[in-house]
């Protein structure tokens, strides 16, 4: 099981950070009606908005639970957050070129900050691999 106190103050931040987005953006889209937040001129818009707002969300229970399997076994934890970063990086930047998320609206403002917030989970993600994997580069030595 992760030992807290053997991990630095940022460690322990970013890995709350991590918790806190993905648990907060699950809550969301478990809780908000979908059609409310497509914005589509035509069906094949709407059923590619849909289709991504479901993987996002399987994406992140997966994630949520990797994290938990990582968190009870320490030996994992480190491929786990090797896993979680790349997904995190490639999303986003996938996001950032394909324009996916012209059709999607978040109405919430804690939708909106979630996607706000997208470069603190990225720091956050990068911050734990990189101790992760410093501290597995000091034990073998």
């Amino acid at each position: 099981m992760l030992r807290p106190s053997d991990y630095s103050l940022a460690f322990r931040a970013a890995l709350i950070s991590i918790l806190i987005y993905l648990a907060t953006g699950i809550a969301i889209l478990l809780k908000i009606d979908w059609s409310e937040l497509i914005v589509a001129d035509s069906a094949l818009e709407f059923r590619m908005a849909n289709s991504l707002l479901a993987m996002r969300l399987s994406a992140m229970i997966g994630g949520l639970a990797l994290l938990f399997f990582g968190i009870l076994r320490e030996k994992y934890l480190l491929a786990v957050f090797t896993i979680l970063c790349c997904w995190v990086w490639v999303v986003t930047i996938d996001d950032m070129l394909s324009g996916y998320w012209r059709f999607i609206q978040p109405q919430m403002l804690i939708g909106e900050a979630l996607i706000q917030a997208r470069p603190i989970l990225l720091f956050a993600v990068s911050w734990v691999m990189a101790e992760l994997h410093y501290r597995k580069s000091e034990v073998a030595e």
